[in-house]
């Protein structure tokens, strides 16, 4: 993430900024995704960050995904309502 004030980012903005910032963390190995070999070295400001960031990054898209159904169901259910005038 550059110099962006999150709380001006609308929830996508964020997502996708985060994603880029995590991306190269996907796949790493790690006392938690050990793989075959020695663990990848992943930079990061703790040890393991990387899991804690993908899990943030995976339930923010999942809430998002929400957010969009709900938004189609609601279209759904105005579509079917009698005009009220």
């Amino acid at each position: 993430m550059s110099d962006e004030v999150l709380s001006e980012l609308s929830a996508e903005e964020w997502l996708r900024s985060f994603a880029d910032y995590t991306r190269y963390a996907e796949g790493k190995r790690g006392p938690l995704n050990r793989g075959a070999g020695a663990a990848d070295v992943v930079p990061g400001v703790y040890p393991d960050w990387h899991y804690d960031a993908l899990a943030i990054r995976c339930l923010l898209k999942r809430v998002l995904d929400q957010q969009q159904e709900i938004e189609r169901l609601s279209e759904r259910v105005r579509a079917l309502e009698p005009d009220h005038e």
